[in-house]
């Protein structure tokens, strides 16, 4: 039976120095979910990170212990596990995507003037999902 959980937290270091947090990051989710069987999307902007994985529960759940014990972020906030029928991100994983105007303006939209997604609802995480899904997977770009 496949799961699907999200989670949003905050990022532990600020530009420039985040790039190489999530260079690390992408690259630990990839053999990490590449050996459990998990498929996934990053999203980070204005200083946080938002994720969704998808694969068995006991694999989710080795996930979970892990994120709690990483030092790159905190102030995790977990939108639960639910049953899928099918994987959104199959081809990925892990997907990256970066400041992203659609999903900008969608949260504009419900009120939030950055990235910080502490308030958002299901349904909220649901849009915000169906963005990332349509998204082009993105190579990490050092800022300038």
């Amino acid at each position: 039976m496949l799961y699907q959980f999200c989670y949003c937290s905050t990022a532990s270091t600020k530009p420039p120095e985040i790039f190489d947090d999530l260079r690390s990051i992408l690259t630990e989710a990839y053999h990490f979910n590449h050996y459990h069987e998990i498929s996934g999307v990053l999203y980070y902007a204005d200083g946080y990170f938002f994720q969704c994985v998808e694969g068995e529960k006991q694999h989710l759940d080795q996930l979970v212990e892990k994120l709690k014990k990483d030092q790159r972020h905190k102030d995790l906030k977990f939108y639960g596990f639910k049953i899928i029928a099918e994987r959104n991100f199959a081809a990925w994983k892990m997907k990256y995507v970066a400041r992203h105007s659609e999903i900008k303006t969608y949260l504009s939209d419900l009120g939030f003037d950055s990235f910080n997604l502490n308030d958002l609802d299901d349904d909220a995480i649901d849009i915000l999902l169906d963005i990332l899904i349509k998204a082009d997977d993105q190579p990490l770009k050092s800022p300038d």
